[in-house]
């Protein structure tokens, strides 16, 4: 995968939700809940569809796609380098206490 990142930020009904099965790929800044995604399809019908990376036991990176429905999702923004989304939301794949 590229180095482009889009921060999806949800609504705290969904954090509350998707904490305890997504509790490695979701990032909080403040009282915000976000994704990094390293692909969207916003278009589906009633489901916004995201890919997110993340290191595998063995050590090798795998991807994975989430759908949640439209009504959770409060923003997108892309970055052309992850490192700018941290300048924009102030956080970075790595700012997760809780990721492992």
């Amino acid at each position: 995968m590229d180095d482009k990142t889009y921060a999806v930020a949800i609504t705290k009904e969904a954090a509350d939700l998707l904490l305890p099965l997504a509790r490695r790929f979701l990032h909080q800044s403040g009282a915000s809940f976000y994704f990094n995604a390293k692909k969207i399809e916003p278009n589906e019908q009633n489901y916004f569809r995201m890919w997110l990376e993340d290191k595998l036991p063995d050590g090798k990176m795998g991807e994975f796609e989430l759908r949640i429905h439209h009504r959770f999702i409060c923003a997108v923004v892309y970055a052309a380098d992850a490192a700018n989304v941290k300048n924009f939301f102030g956080f970075t794949p790595e700012s997760n206490p809780d990721r492992q």
